[in-house]
């Protein structure tokens, strides 16, 4: 084997490698409940994300039954998704990779609907007494 091949392409697409499988199993886990059996790491229910990657998403039934085949995970989910909800577990719309833009538009939808709540409740704050005569 050349050494440039290791050093220039095998070094570089290993390491690449490694950092996205960690990422990613980062991702599995961001912002989950440690130690809270239904909750302790994130579920995407996309579609084309679960039929590309096997159902991959279904993270929180992987940790609630590891056995399970990957084909049977939605019905791991129907079986388990009281507890789901009652847990609050954390379910993403889109793949893993959307996590932080998820996050990003959650946060930024709340400012809005913060921002017109208090756009729209400060005329009706306002008394007869102080309003200016017409």
């Amino acid at each position: 084997m050349d050494w440039r091949y290791l050093v220039c392409f095998y070094l570089p697409s290993y390491y690449l490698g490694w950092v996205l499988t960690y990422a990613h199993t980062y991702l599995l886990h961001y912002g989950a409940q440690p130690g809270n059996y239904y909750a302790n790491s994130v579920s995407s229910y996309h579609r084309l994300y679960n039929w590309i990657f096997f159902n991959n998403g279904y993270h929180q039934e992987h940790h609630w039954d590891p056995k399970a085949h990957w084909t049977v995970m939605p019905r791991v989910k129907q079986e388990i998704l009281p507890h789901l909800v009652a847990h609050r577990t954390r379910i993403l719309r889109g793949p893993h990779i959307t996590l932080f833009v998820e996050e990003w538009l959650q946060r930024r939808r709340a400012q809005r609907a913060a921002g017109r709540g208090a756009a729209g409740a400060a005329p009706s704050t306002i008394s007869q007494e102080q309003r200016p005569a017409a």
